[in-house]
This record gives C-alpha cells, structure tokens and sequence, in this order.
C-alpha cells in the first residue's frame, strides 16, 4: 500500500512535469528565447528568486538525506550514485521512488552493543 502511494505520486510528479515543459516550450518560439526569457524573468522577480534557493536547499538536504539513508542500508556506491543521478535529472519523482523502494535494502543493525575502547 504505502509503495504504491510513494510510485503513484511519482507518476503524477513526472506527468505533471512533463506537461509543464510541454506548455513552456509551446509558449516560446526557440529554446534560446525561453531560456532569455526564463533567466530575465529570475533577474527581475525577488519571489522566483527565492523559490529557486528554496528548490535548491531542499534538493541538496534530500540528496545528503539519500546518500546517508542508502549509506547506512549498505547500498553500493554505485547504486546510490546512481539514485542521487536519477534524482538530479527527474527531480521529485527520482526521490518518491527512492522512497518507494528503500525498503528493499537491509537496515544497518543497531542491536548489538559497539565495543568501547577503554584508555589505559
């Protein structure tokens, strides 16, 4: 149940997205104009400026949440570098299936005392 909601609103996140960069484009009549238009519209507007700062935190505390996440799951390097890629390019819907799946990775055990180093 909960990892089909977690792939269910990944879907949506995609779908939403790629309708949006549907209607952008369509909007503009080069890709150089959108992005002029885009890049003027961030010079001049102090709110989209700090949507953009604000995207940007939370985009680097999930992928440091990710990494440590995965790290103490013992997922290999390559396959966590490979979620942090997937989630930079498809933005939210790359974390909502990280999300989805993490559960399919064994958790770090805790339950076992750590030795303690005594100083002599």
């Amino acid at each position: 149940m909960r990892r089909n909601f977690w792939l269910g609103a990944a879907v949506a996140f995609f779908v939403w997205e790629n309708i949006a960069i549907t209607r952008w484009f369509a909007a503009h009549p080069s890709l150089r104009e959108g992005l002029a238009h885009a890049w003027a519209t961030l010079q001049q507007d102090g709110l989209i400026q700090l949507v953009w700062i604000d995207m940007t935190v939370f985009t680097l505390a999930a992928l440091g949440w990710m990494w440590q996440d995965a790290t103490a799951r013992h997922v290999s390097r390559l396959h966590r570098t490979a979620w942090l890629l997937a989630t930079v390019i498809f933005g939210c819907p790359g974390l909502l299936i990280y999300i989805a799946f993490r559960s399919n990775y064994r958790q770090a055990d805790h339950s076992s005392p750590s030795p303690t180093r005594t100083v002599q």
